[in-house]
């Protein structure tokens, strides 16, 4: 279990996320076609630039390849195991 302290957390559901500012934590959910798909999420994070975000996606879908896409913009990506 981790334990975090932050003074923002946003949990973004449609495109209005790229105006977000002083985000900690963000929870985004890639689930096309009913959130984002993962190359929509994949442009908008850097915008807001979330200390760490954890991609929140339906079973079956590939996390590495949202935390791959990532890797050299500076973000933390968590990736979980939501459906343990």
């Amino acid at each position: 279990m981790a334990t975090f302290e932050f003074t923002s957390l946003a949990i973004p559901m449609e495109p209005p996320i790229r105006a977000l500012k002083d985000t900690d934590v963000a929870f985004i959910p890639v689930i096309s076609p009913y959130t984002m798909s993962r190359q929509e999420a994949t442009d908008a994070v850097p915008e807001f630039y979330p200390k760490v975000v954890y991609p929140c996606y339906d079973r079956g879908s590939a996390p590495a390849v949202f935390a791959s896409a990532l890797k050299d913009s500076g973000i933390d990506v968590g990736i979980r195991d939501w459906y343990e």
